[in-house]
């Protein structure tokens, strides 16, 4: 299990002093830890720092705490009364208040309280385990959304360390908060705290007012919205169908354009220029002009659907294929570079 672990940082580290550009600026002690060092577990799902400086792990036996010396674990044992009923954890996320929200093997959603060092299991709140979560995006103002994979959203609302409301919003006739679908593809959090959910049969916009009053709109309908971004006034959108969708918020006019024959799957704006950089199911980089309107360019760069893009400081493209490995794209240059693990190890 030490290897597990070793091949993680290794093929990290290998991205880094790859370029030519930054290798020698490289100066950096490299540290592994294991169980040997008091990991409760090699195997490392997800990765945070806390508000007061601790690093968190997600391992397949609990959580572990770092303060930079020793690791603490926290995580159910035969015989306690905790609430936590799976160890194996694969998602950690920190919300407003400090709390640790973790989403289990089981697909169940978890609040561990660091200061009674203790575990909220929310299925015990909603009164149902028959609800699969898929993932936690807390948010600036206390909230905490929770996505699943075919019950839609919900929203938990601290009111006091031990009381909690929710509000599930999904597609169902007797809901009060309706979207278009429980299928969703996406949650995205804006600057004022509003969220826009993507679904295979539209787009959803949840607002609430001064008094936490919420209401969902449909902004489009009957198309199967696949990410989303949101540099300014305008909402950029991709469909299944290829097709790029302009959003004015102030105006609530639409603008569109098919520019893909496959679905758009992941898209950014540039942080230098008038430019979106979108990626597609059939393995394409979309440069696109948000000014003129137009494509810039089309450039194969995989044979697979690619689903995540960052762009780094240097302007410098990072793209991460379906199968394995990941492209660096110089979007000037018009070249990029691959990079893999000779051994295709995957990790899961």
């Amino acid at each position: 299990m030490k290897k597990l672990l070793l091949i993680k940082f290794s093929i990290t580290f290998l991205f880094i002093i790859s370029t030519n550009e930054i290798v020698s600026q490289i100066k950096c002690k490299i540290e592994n830890y294991s169980t040997e060092d008091g990991l409760s577990h090699d195997a490392i799902a997800y990765t945070m720092k806390d508000k007061e400086g601790f690093m968190w792990f997600a391992t397949w036996d609990g959580i572990n705490r770092f303060d930079g010396k020793n690791f603490i674990t926290y995580k159910a044992t035969a015989g306690d009364n905790s609430s936590l009923n799976n160890n194996r954890i694969a998602l950690i996320k920190e919300d407003a208040s400090g709390y640790i929200w973790l989403k289990a093997y089981d697909r169940q959603i978890y609040r561990f309280d660091k200061s009674t060092e203790s575990f909220l299991s929310i299925a015990n709140i909603l009164g149902t385990t028959k609800i699969d979560f898929d993932n936690v995006f807390p948010t600036s103002n206390g909230n905490v959304w929770l996505t699943t994979m075919n019950k839609g959203i919900f929203l938990i609302q601290k009111k006091s360390s031990s009381q909690i409301k929710t509000r599930h919003f999904w597609q169902n006739k007797k809901s009060s908060f309706l979207l278009a679908s429980n299928n969703l593809n996406f949650l995205f959090k804006d600057a004022d705290n509003s969220v826009w959910v993507g679904s295979d049969k539209g787009l959803d916009h949840i607002t609430a007012s001064k008094s936490q009053e919420y209401q969902t709109k449909n902004i489009i309908k009957n198309s199967n919205i696949k990410c989303l971004i949101i540099p300014d006034n305008n909402v950029w959108f991709g469909t299944d169908e290829g097709v790029l969708i302009r959003y004015d918020k102030i105006r609530k006019s639409y603008w569109k354009t098919a520019i893909a024959k496959k679905s758009i799957d992941a898209i950014i704006k540039s942080k230098t220029e008038n430019l979106l950089f979108l990626t597609t199911s059939s393995g394409e980089l979309i440069t696109f002009n948000t000014k003129t309107l137009k494509i810039e360019s089309i450039d194969k760069i995989s044979d697979a659907p690619i689903y995540k893009i960052y762009q780094d400081s240097r302007g410098i493209l990072w793209i991460e294929p379906k199968k394995h490995g990941v492209f660096m794209v110089y979007p000037k240059e018009k070249r990029n570079r691959f990079f893999f693990s000779a051994n295709r190890c995957y990790f899961s």
